[in-house]
């Protein structure tokens, strides 16, 4: 294994019980409960403030500086550089990588780790699961990581046919760690018992880490297509036999190749975490299909009769320990929900009303699945899993297992309202993720700049600019592939520069707010040449027939800049080949009150970013961790904004998109944009049937009220 060492779970201990790290945290922590979720976030960073300003025993620091001064002895580099350690609390915990030069350096990455088991979400599941701040001691591991030039994950076990008689390596050029989600890695499968190779599913890599920390093309490196030679792949798999001998159930082992041999820098179980039980474990698997799934509102298991609430009437009829399945709550039912074992509702958001009211209460919730009252009965018995956002039939005993990702797909309501997903990371989406959407809403086009760490200027610099355009075209037609005939809204680059300035080679003055500095529609008409290589790949594809696609605009400040790139468009080759639909991405009040002017210009629809709208209207900077916790979409004056103008695009017939790049898309504001008549909502494809629960509910509700009118 990679050399390293293990801090006991004795330090921990002798960590938190000092005077100036135990008294302060019970200061900070005082009078914090679940009943006001609101205060975790600044009671959280005060917690990890301390801890990271808290001093170490003159022993411990002995203790450590002896150890690192044993740990340069294995780098390669001259010991000044510096080493890159990664150091963890366990496989199923927290881990941080660190740059390490000096004693100082050591500890306080030691205490930026410590401080991570104190994030908000941690925090919050800790005090309700097990009623403490402080979580129980852990051992620390401190661990060399080898730069190396291949990397990878290999296990005694065949993931296609279930068989334990198999080896099957996984390996790619460059840092796993780095790269591994871009899903290009060869894949070798070698019999167990006479270690012989059965089969190469090699993959083209494209991008490589050389010795200078730069990612350039494999074949600049003089690297074959095969990552590793057949003698390499024999000698990993007689190592990784040999490991898993010292374990009864397989063992997904991640290993690094450096210094003339492989080593092992990981091992967990193949659901990735250790999983250890007394007595016989009840598994999910055990369990029986769910009646219904939505999202996680509060966590918790409980079983009980469901108590149907349809009308005001049937409050009176609520018992102690029964579960509430109704439409939607608020902070106003809280006193006749009183005494309820769990709560399940039909719309939500796992940061909505019901689930914070849920949380106050502390009970377990399912929120968000849109057809809780017409699926259950009243009386019915059922399991509500806090955890995973099932609904069970009966009484279930709860798993020891963590919860896992239900394994089938329930149905979900039909919605006129088209539901969008936002992908990131094409790399990292399969088709089965995006099933239950209508198109993607938005596919950013910066995402294998960010992953390999290249500046754009380098692509051109180093003559890389086909090899570029044919890896982006490659990374977007999967997604074409996956949703076709479905449509596809593709957003050119959005470059901020606080992202650009860790990429090795080029400098970069850090800008004062990068969300306001250079970025956006007005960089891609000051550096065209930069345009032209995401119009190339673009062009490759409708060259292909892959036609599914329009193209989006990133944050357009002005009309003039919407005209000026829609002439460059018109001018490239693409439009020889394809013409597609421009969008405009709408992320400044500027463009909100000149909607009438911009949908004149004849464009194809416009997306509204809601967490930048919001920005601009409050005023509050998304990235300032000191104000970030008082944006609030849901502000009166960003839904009235987001309401008139979708009412005006609807006007001249130009569609419309709402979208949040991660969870803050909150449901007040998916209700306004609905009954402002928007197109299309657009979420990450984990919300997906969250979302169509979500936005059948709101439908219901404006047909029941238009049905109403009527009569």
């Amino acid at each position: 294994i990679l050399p390293g060492f293990v801090i006991g779970k004795q330090f921990y201990a002798d960590f938190f019980t000092s005077d100036k790290v135990e008294g302060r945290i019970k200061a900070a922590a005082k009078g914090l409960s679940i009943k006001n979720p609101h205060h975790f976030a600044g009671v959280a960073k005060d917690i990890r403030t301390i801890i990271r300003k808290a001093p170490f025993s003159a022993e411990m620091k002995q203790s450590l500086a002896a150890y690192l001064a044993d740990l340069k002895k294995w780098t390669v580099s001259k010991p000044e550089a510096g080493m890159r350690l990664r150091i963890s609390t366990g496989p199923d915990s927290v881990s941080a990588s660190h740059l390490v030069h000096t004693d100082a350096d050591l500890e306080h990455e030691i205490k930026f780790t410590l401080s991570l088991l104190f994030a908000e979400d941690e925090l919050f599941q800790r005090l309700v699961t097990r009623k403490t701040v402080v979580p129980p001691a852990v051992a620390l591991l401190v661990q060399i990581e080898e730069p190396t030039e291949y990397s990878g994950t290999a296990v005694c076990h065949d993931t296609a046919n279930h068989d334990d008689e198999t080896i099957e390596i996984k390996a790619v050029h460059n840092q796993e760690t780095k790269l591994g989600e871009l899903n290009l890695w060869d894949t070798y499968r070698v019999d167990r018992k006479s270690l012989s190779l059965l089969s190469r599913g090699v993959k083209r890599q494209w991008w490589s880490l050389d010795s200078a920390g730069s990612f350039l093309s494999p074949t600049q490196l003089g690297k074959s297509e095969q990552t590793l030679s057949d003698t390499q792949i024999v000698q990993l798999a007689r190592q990784i036999r040999t490991a898993q001998a010292g374990f009864q159930d397989p063992r997904l082992f991640s290993w690094v190749y450096g210094h003339g041999r492989f080593w092992i820098s990981r091992v967990v179980g193949l659901n990735g975490c250790e999983c250890q039980a007394d007595g016989p474990a009840v598994t999910s698997a055990s369990l029986t299909k769910p009646l219904l799934a939505g999202i996680s509102g509060s966590l918790g298991w409980v079983s009980g009769p469901a108590r149907l609430i349809k009308k005001k009437a049937d409050r009176e009829k609520v018992k102690d320990r029964e579960i509430i399945v109704i439409e939607q709550v608020t902070d106003a039912d809280y006193e006749w929900l009183a005494g309820a074992a769990g709560l399940v509702t039909e719309v939500g958001h796992r940061s909505g009303e019901e689930a914070k009211l849920a949380k106050q209460m502390g009970i377990p919730a399912v929120v968000g699945t849109g057809i809780a009252l017409s699926h259950l009965q009243d009386g019915q018995v059922i399991t509500v899993d806090g955890y995973s956002g099932a609904i069970y039939p009966g009484f279930q005993i709860q798993p020891r297992q963590p919860a896992q990702e239900l394994p089938y797909r329930l149905p979900v309501p039909p919605t006129g309202t088209k539901i969008y997903a936002t992908v990131t990371d094409p790399q990292a989406i399969s088709s089965a993720d995006l099933e239950l959407c209508d198109g993607i809403g938005l596919l950013r086009g910066e995402h294998i700049l960010r992953m390999l760490g290249m500046h754009p200027r380098d692509i051109v610099d180093r003559q890389l600019a086909a090899e570029y355009s044919e890896v982006l075209s490659e990374s977007i037609a999967r997604i074409l592939v996956a949703v076709y005939p479905r449509p596809v809204i593709y957003q050119l680059h959005d470059l901020v520069s606080m992202e650009l300035a860790g990429f090795p080679g080029r400098r970069h003055r850090p800008e004062p707010n990068p969300a306001l500095g250079y970025r956006g529609t007005y960089r891609l008409l000051a550096e065209p040449e930069l345009l032209d290589l995401e119009l190339n790949a673009l062009t490759r594809l409708a060259e292909q027939g892959l036609t599914n696609f329009s193209v989006m605009l990133p944050m357009a400040r002005s009309l003039a800049e919407v005209k000026r790139a829609g002439e460059l468009i018109a001018e490239s080759a693409l439009a020889r080949v394809y013409r597609p639909g421009l969008w405009i991405k709408c992320e400044t009040p500027a463009l909100l009150i000149l909607m009438d002017e911009l949908c004149e210009m004849e464009v194809d629809g416009v997306c509204f970013d809601i967490p930048s709208l919001s920005q601009f209207i409050l005023g509050i900077d998304k990235t300032n961790h000191q104000m970030a916790h008082h944006l609030n979409p849901a502000e009166p004056a960003v839904r009235q904004a987001l309401e008139f103008a979708i009412a005006t695009c609807r006007k001249h017939g130009v569609p419309t998109t709402v979208s949040a790049e991660s969870e803050e898309l909150r449901p007040e504001v998916v209700q306004a944009a609905v009954e402002a008549g928007v197109t299309a909502i657009s979420v990450v494809p984990g919300l997906l049937a969250e979302t169509h629960g979500l936005v059948a509910a709101v439908e219901r509700r404006m047909g029941q009220e238009i049905l109403r009118q009527e009569t």
